[in-house]
């Protein structure tokens, strides 16, 4: 069943014997669909993703590439973004009225803009590109075919990025929010809830007193002792198909039919998205996978979802009965209820509290630990390991929560000459050896601006890039209408990548995700025999490259 959303300055929501009143300024009817086809949804509004939401929405193309995309709404091409990583190929659009539509993950560019795009990169001989149209030099209008869909960049499966932004804030707005029509069937789940003691409104400063799972008669008291108490909660919303979980639009906390707590996913800008370990009970998701909510603010998240009572926090008193309700909402119109008692009883044993001093600088005789200023969660330390190796966490946790501003790290090598494509590595909490980056400087010193926590060291790579041939046969034959190869580089990663055909640079597409390299065949392309160059370096300059006598026949 396909449910319409209406959207009319004021919103009604019908649900379960109440009505909800919901303020709405956006303009109705002014953006389209980018397809032409029902919408369904791979990817919500805010879902919860590593160290940020998810912006947008992610429209599925029924795992197809090369469906046509169109402009939402009249308007200009100001910025064109091409990445192995990332949004892969995505379109912006500015609109008179304010507003910039995204695209995201399109396989290609279509007229005007995918020649504009083309020339640009062989002018450059660069697939990847950066560039700010300017405003009426590539005009479209509502409805446009502009692009064919794909699965470009980071995506991991055929579908269309969407957003809606504020032009001039570059805020990402619910797309939902604009009208736009999305197939919604399902109501909001609460699946379980915890009860925490809180003992500073920062990051690592609670525990678990109880957790209590949903069940239909909503009817569970709880006996908790006495104090400052937050709420978490695991919130999940779909649409038609149970397949992909997403964000409600808006979660309620009511104590004793006080609110207390509300989070609306309108909007919110890229810089504050790393709060979304904040917003999360980090430490649950860490350790158990469960990814509960806050209903409560922390002290350093610097998020504008919310509007609370004593940022969302209640105390409990002994021999006190308090009636907790968590309210789901989604855009649809779909709402679910999670309603229990609290018993408060005497707290026997008082539990310390956790103090947390602030440190702007450190140095250690093996490393320079430079000024971080941190909002979230608590300040950071660095501490020696021996053999070179320096562990970089927070002071009061062990948890891999990522840097809400980077930090520069600078290791000191006391032993033999350093070699010229030195760098700083580090371990993650999988046991991974990741790159990081890194300047060696005369002195001796590696240094590096780091946002992760884990187990750094001063690493060489002098390994060059793997390359290899993946559709030239045995005669040197071509088969099919295109040249692709696997390139990969085990530590510092691929840097830079130039295929030649004929001592001619030629447009070879890298998809990072899948190590391939690929030329499309076009009208340039030589038949016949062909000298075929590649050559791929890595980030700290190691090269690699192929020379073959090849057949190409299209």
């Amino acid at each position: 069943m396909k449910k319409n959303i209406f959207y009319i300055g004021i919103v009604f929501f019908l649900l379960s014997n109440h009505i909800v009143f919901a303020q709405n300024s956006y303009p109705q009817n002014y953006f389209r669909s980018p397809i032409d086809l029902p919408i369904y949804l791979s990817g919500g509004f805010c879902t919860l993703r590593n160290d940020h939401f998810h912006a947008g929405i992610d429209i599925t193309t029924y795992d197809v590439e090369n469906m046509p995309v169109m402009a939402a709404a009249d308007g200009w091409v100001s910025r064109i973004k091409i990445s192995p990583f990332g949004y892969g190929k995505a379109l912006y659009i500015d609109h008179p009225n304010g507003y910039t539509t995204v695209y995201g993950h399109l396989n290609s560019y279509t007229d005007a803009i995918g020649k504009y795009v083309k020339d640009i990169q062989y002018t450059n001989q660069n697939f990847e590109m950066d560039i700010f149209p300017k405003k009426g030099e590539l005009i479209v209008v509502k409805g446009q075919l502009v692009a064919l869909s794909g699965n470009t960049g980071g995506s991991s499966g055929p579908h269309i990025h969407f957003e809606i932004r504020d032009t001039k804030t570059e805020e990402i707005i619910n797309p939902v929010l604009f009208g736009i029509d999305v197939n919604d069937t399902i109501a909001p789940e609460i699946k379980q809830v915890a009860i925490n003691r809180i003992y500073k409104r920062d990051f690592n400063a609670n525990k678990t007193l109880a957790v209590i799972n949903y069940n239909d008669k909503n009817s569970d008291t709880v006996f908790i002792p006495e104090g400052s108490v937050g709420i978490d909660a695991v919130v999940n919303d779909y649409t038609t198909f149970k397949v992909n979980s997403f964000n409600p639009y808006e979660i309620n906390l009511y104590i004793n039919n006080e609110k207390y707590y509300t989070c609306k996913f309108e909007k919110f800008s890229f810089d504050k998205s790393k709060y979304v370990n904040a917003h999360l009970n980090f430490a649950n998701w860490w350790n158990y996978g469960i990814k509960y909510q806050r209903l409560y603010k922390l002290s350093s998240n610097q998020l504008y979802f919310y509007q609370t009572k004593n940022d969302g926090l209640f105390d409990v008193e002994a021999n006190k009965m308090y009636q907790v309700k968590i309210e789901a909402i989604d855009l649809a119109g779909f709402s679910k209820e999670f309603e229990f008692n609290i018993f408060g009883i005497a707290d026997t044993v008082k539990d310390s509290i956790i103090t947390v001093d602030a440190v702007k600088a450190k140095t250690y005789s093996e490393l320079t630990f430079l000024e971080n200023n941190l909002s979230i969660p608590d300040d950071i330390e660095a501490n020696e390991l021996g053999n070179g190796k320096v562990k970089v966490k927070y002071k009061h946790s062990d948890l891999p929560i990522t840097f809400i501003k980077p930090c520069n790290l600078a290791i000191n090598y006391n032993g033999n000459t350093l070699h010229s494509k030195s760098s700083l590595y580090y371990i993650d909490y999988n046991k991974n050896i990741i790159y990081a980056g890194g300047f060696l400087y005369k002195d001796g010193r590696v240094s590096a601006s780091i946002s992760k926590p884990g187990t750094y060291f001063i690493g060489e790579d002098l390994q060059n890039p793997i390359i290899k041939p993946l559709n030239i046969n045995k005669k040197s034959h071509i088969k099919g209408k295109h040249l692709s190869f696997k390139i990969i580089d085990k530590l510092s990663g691929i840097d830079k990548y130039n295929l030649y055909i004929n001592n001619q640079w030629v447009l070879a597409e890298y998809d990072a995700k899948s190590d391939m390299l690929t030329y499309f065949f076009d009208a340039s392309t030589p038949n016949g025999i062909a000298i075929v160059i590649l050559k791929v370096a890595d980030k700290v300059g190691n090269e690699s490259i192929y020379t073959k006598k090849v057949y190409i026949k299209y």
